[in-house]
């Protein structure tokens, strides 16, 4: 899938011949991909997702090359202990923390071998800025008992802003309450 941008992520590695890069997925482009790949990139092909987990608990960094609304798979590394290094663009840009304590990763500007091999070099020559334990706790944000939680303070707040405009009697508002103390 070329929105990915796996083919720039395999270019900067043969900027980084010191570097390995391990590759999981498969899809039209994996031969053409295969031909360009440098001796330091190994495929993967498709991968169950205990595999995944376990490829991207082992790796240095995640590298995601692609601009996504959101894009579950910067949380799954960070999940994983993790550090993700993503193109500045997207849903990545609210996923990952590039900057001050807590970092989770870094940004590279353009989806582009030059730019990509500069954000890995960045991230080797700061590795001790980043830890498992940050990560999974950033990951954590975005888990499904915070939603739940967030939304049900969320509705709470503007049913009580109604019940003020409104003036209207608790006992209406009651059985909505019971509802979703029922659903949490």
């Amino acid at each position: 899938m070329g929105y990915k941008n796996t083919r720039a992520i395999i270019e900067a590695f043969k900027l980084l011949p010191d570097e390995k890069l391990v590759v999981a997925g498969s899809g039209p482009e994996a031969g053409s991909l295969r031909a360009i790949a440098g001796p330091n990139v190994t495929f993967k092909g498709s991968v169950g997702d205990g595999e995944m987990r376990g490829l991207m608990a082992g790796a240095g960094a995640l590298i995601f090359a692609a601009e996504e609304d959101f894009g579950i798979v910067p949380v799954e590394a960070q999940a994983e202990g993790t550090p993700v290094l993503a193109l500045g663009r997207g849903g990545a840009r609210e996923t990952v923390v590039a900057e001050g304590p807590g970092r989770t990763g870094m940004f590279f500007d353009a989806p582009e071998a030059q730019s990509i091999a500069a954000c890995v070099n960045a991230f080797l020559a700061n590795r001790s800025l980043f830890s498992r334990e940050n990560c999974q706790t950033n990951a954590c944000n975005f888990g499904s008992s915070r939603f739940r939680q967030q939304f049900k303070a969320l509705v709470e707040r503007e049913m009580e802003r109604v019940r003020f405009e409104n003036h209207s009697p608790l006992e209406v508002q009651r059985p909505l309450r019971k509802q979703l103390a029922l659903a949490g």
